[in-house]
């Protein structure tokens, strides 16, 4: 497939490490910053108004990512997991990665292109928060950036440090009160 050509080509280019989601922090950690979802860190919904403050703050960090239209969701299927997972985009298969240093048994690397204002979007969002799906990361066309969202927050990769600095600055109280930022 063409896309899988030009999209590898891209993110080798672009990002020089493998498509895992945790793992990004650390081969980019001069752009990386962390976001909670939800107030006093807590990690998971109770409430409709906590599930809504999740998508809300997710929205808001992407929107200042400048993510209008579509973008690629990248994330592992393994082989044992159902493949009917409400929340989880149907993709092509991209990659197949088999490092034990990234997952306990081998993933394919699954992509698809959502739009950002459609309920499949906003399904992902919930299913990624209720760790129904994870090591998901979220580029747009040109994979400047990566957003890497998970049951409690998200990690962005900027597209530079001083863009980064700025999303720090605009999202303060979201960030983590831990030394490291976690």
């Amino acid at each position: 497939m063409a896309d899988s050509e030009q999209l590898g080509l891209l993110w080798d280019e672009t990002w020089g490490t493998p498509p895992v989601g945790h793992f990004l922090r650390y081969h980019h950690p001069d752009r990386w910053v962390r976001f909670h979802s939800l107030p006093g860190s807590k990690r998971y919904a109770e409430t409709d108004s906590e599930t809504a403050e999740i998508l809300r703050r997710n929205h808001a960090v992407l929107d200042a990512l400048e993510l209008t239209n579509w973008c690629y969701v990248i994330a592992p299927r393994f082989a044992n997991e159902p493949r009917d997972v409400v929340g989880r985009p149907d993709g092509w298969r991209w990659r197949t990665i088999d490092d034990t240093d990234y997952w306990e048994e081998p993933a394919d690397i699954c992509v698809s292109r959502v739009s950002y204002s459609s309920e499949v979007f906003d399904a992902m969002l919930r299913a990624v928060a209720d760790w129904k799906i994870a090591d998901v990361i979220l580029g747009p066309a040109d994979l400047r950036w990566l957003y890497h969202p998970y049951d409690g927050g998200a990690d962005v990769i900027a597209a530079s440090s001083e863009e980064r600095d700025r999303l720090k600055v605009e999202f303060a109280d979201w960030l983590s009160s831990h030394p490291q930022g976690l």
